[in-house]
């Protein structure tokens, strides 16, 4: 399948001759993403296309003041648009590590293989994506909250980001099941409270600044939307990640193994 220009479907995915120096340099991340920014616009294009029914829910429901539809979007949205979104994150997760090759292939595979493990993730995303929606809608009214409501979601927010800020490295590269995952990533969290808050804060202040500008950050949506966070995320924590779990070590024996059979 060919692009504009001739520019082949399949080869959008990096280079055989990128960078594999020091992955905690700000060159080698400027580095990957430029060198793999057509897979990941284009992953992210089809990732926000699966968001269209949870973002017209949402607003929709913050419009005409429907709380249970702002939960609906969000359940069935999430759900709907989690395996888009996880083999997006696969691509940034990718790009950073360097894989480079046939994007499309490896998008098809991930997509096939995550879809149902996917699904539950991806509805508690979106019941808190809904949770900060009605937030923001009832602040920007003018309504007020009640102090620990306010604080309870806020709180349940921010962990919810700090567990998916590992579960979804470790879904991609790890054979693990989802509760030991989650107690993996609670485990990392409890060793790496900075690193941690390091990643949520940067997630918090990016999604925090498509809400300051809304209806304006859609713009925003279609070129960074959801790939920019997911890749700084993996940016990051992959290396503290990678250190106590043998990441690298790990996928490359898994890879091994299903090669040869």
């Amino acid at each position: 399948m060919s692009l504009f220009g001739g520019l082949n479907y399949n080869d959008l995915g990096g280079t055989l001759d990128a960078e594999q120096g020091d992955r905690s340099s700000r060159g080698y991340t400027w580095h990957q993403i430029v060198d793999n920014f057509s897979r990941l616009f284009v992953t992210n294009l089809i990732c926000v296309l699966f968001l269209v029914p949870a973002l017209t829910g949402f607003m929709l429901g913050s419009l005409w003041n429907r709380p249970q539809l702002l939960l609906l979007a969000g359940v069935l949205g999430g759900a709907l648009a989690a395996p888009s979104y996880i083999a997006m994150y696969d691509a940034a997760l990718m790009s950073y590590r360097g894989y480079p090759g046939r994007w499309w292939e490896r998008y098809k595979l991930v997509f096939k293989r995550e879809w149902k493990g996917s699904l539950v993730p991806g509805m508690v995303i979106g019941l808190n994506a809904a949770m900060a929606v009605n937030i923001f809608t009832n602040l920007y009214d003018g309504n007020r909250l009640p102090d620990m409501m306010l604080a309870s979601i806020i709180l349940v927010t921010v962990a919810a980001l700090a567990i998916y800020t590992y579960l979804w490295i470790q879904r991609l590269m790890l054979d693990l099941s989802l509760k030991q995952i989650i107690k993996n990533s609670w485990l990392m969290i409890m060793m790496h409270p900075v690193v941690t808050l390091g990643a949520v804060a940067f997630q918090l202040a990016y999604w925090g600044l498509l809400l300051i500008l809304y209806p304006y950050s859609f713009v925003f949506l279609f070129f960074l939307g959801v790939w920019f966070p997911a890749f700084m995320t993996v940016r990051i924590v992959y290396n503290t990640l990678d250190k106590d779990m043998r990441l690298d070590e790990r996928y490359e024996q898994a890879q091994a193994q299903e090669d040869e059979s």
